[in-house]
């Protein structure tokens, strides 16, 4: 008695479609009337790493082209509807003016937290000009800035003092931080 010939090409599209609906090499083999070995032999190549990554390649591709298409066609509805995307659009603005406002808020909160740290309850860094007597300034971080910046010479180290009376901004995330008190 022979070994058993197989139609490969039919065999693996019937054991790849199995195989999507969640069967097992066992089940698949039962079910088509061969080894399990065979229908490793058959799906193996697509479920290793490598073929994995391809299809997914491959997916992607396709989806981005989706994606271009229907992209597309929003355009092309947008298009005709007209007025109706106005109210859309205005419908969108409408949020995006709660969502600044509410930025807005939190940043006054911020400022008032910054300018508490600077005037209300100095930092003992903070000296009587305003002037952060940390040595945590570098040339490199002021240029480009229009912050006020004074430089000194301190044992023999060229040294910026930021005046965080000006910026107290730069105070709010200070790790530093100790009330003169």
């Amino acid at each position: 008695m022979g070994r058993k010939r197989y139609d490969d090409d039919a065999l693996r599209a019937k054991a790849l479609e199995l195989r999507r609906e969640g069967l097992s090499y066992r089940e698949i083999a039962r079910r088509l009337g061969c080894s399990v070995y065979k229908v490793w032999e058959l799906i193996s190549p697509h479920e290793n790493i490598r073929s994995r990554i391809k299809q997914v390649a491959e997916l992607a591709q396709k989806l981005d082209e989706l994606s271009r298409r229907v992209g597309e066609i929003e355009e092309k509805i947008s298009r005709v509807r007209g007025l109706e995307g106005l109210a859309e659009l205005a419908s969108r603005i409408e949020r995006l003016e709660r969502v600044v406002s509410m930025m807005e808020d939190d940043l006054v909160i911020m400022q008032f937290s910054a300018l508490y740290k600077v005037l209300e309850n100095p930092c003992r860094w903070i000296n009587g000009e305003g002037y952060c007597t940390l040595r945590c300034l570098e040339e490199w971080e002021i240029r480009g800035t229009n912050w006020v910046v004074r430089r000194e010479v301190v044992d023999g180290e060229v040294v910026y003092r930021l005046n965080v009376k000006e910026h107290p901004w730069l105070c709010l995330e200070c790790p530093f931080y100790e009330p003169r008190v």
